[in-house]
């Protein structure tokens, strides 16, 4: 055999034992990690629902909720009772509360109310809210209406009289408001002329000074 066949021989027989012992290492890592690959637990791979619902959970609300006290100012709605005139602006008062000379033989010397002179046919309103406890065309009022008010917790009674016959528009047991109309100036009764008679009494019946209580009262 010639020198250089031998020497090829013995090199690719080299190479050859050189291959056989890779691939023997290749295969032998390829065998180890396959079997730990196989050796991992398949729930750390793949998460469980346990996990999963761990991991959503993550608020907790108490059946109960408690909500912060509320702070307040200082401020407070207050109710107060609306009073005005019995008759528009700028009307002439032509008697007093108090003593005074009788104007008729059936006329009183002690006037218990005031009187106005707006003419005959001015309208004629309530002074605030109340009910009516009196309306009546009879007696030396004439044709008039009583009204029980209370005002900031007091009771008082407004007395309207000398209205016209027929003029009349509220009733016993009427719940009236603030300015709303009882009838008209007139001259019924024990009157010289049509005029408007006003009273103010208090709970006990005692006549007031109607001027200076509408006066100190009127808001509206």
């Amino acid at each position: 055999m010639p020198r250089h066949a031998h020497v090829r021989s013995a090199r690719y027989g080299g190479l050859l034992n050189v291959s056989r012992r890779h691939l023997a290492v290749t295969a032998a890592l390829f065998v180890g990690s396959m079997a730990t690959i196989n050796s991992i637990p398949a729930d750390a791979v793949q998460p469980t629902d346990a996990q999963y619902s761990a991991a959503l959970q993550t608020l907790a609300v108490p059946a109960e909720v408690v909500e912060p006290p509320v702070v307040r100012d200082g401020f407070a709605l207050s109710y107060f009772t609306v009073v005005g005139w019995p008759l528009a602006g700028g009307v002439a008062m032509s008697a007093d509360f108090g003593p005074r000379n009788a104007p008729c033989a059936a006329c009183s010397s002690q006037h218990q109310g005031i009187d106005w002179t707006p003419g005959a046919g001015t309208p004629i309103h309530a002074v605030t809210e109340g009910v009516v406890v009196e309306a009546s065309s009879g007696g030396p009022f004439g044709v008039h209406a009583k009204i029980e008010h209370v005002i900031d917790g007091v009771k008082y009674y407004s007395l309207s009289a000398h209205m016209q016959t027929g003029s009349l528009a509220v009733a016993v047991g009427d719940t009236v408001t603030v300015g709303q109309q009882l009838g008209t100036v007139g001259s019924t009764g024990v009157s010289t002329g049509a005029h408007l008679h006003f009273e103010i009494h208090d709970a006990a019946g005692t006549p007031i000074d109607p001027y200076g209580w509408l006066s100190a009262r009127v808001n509206g």
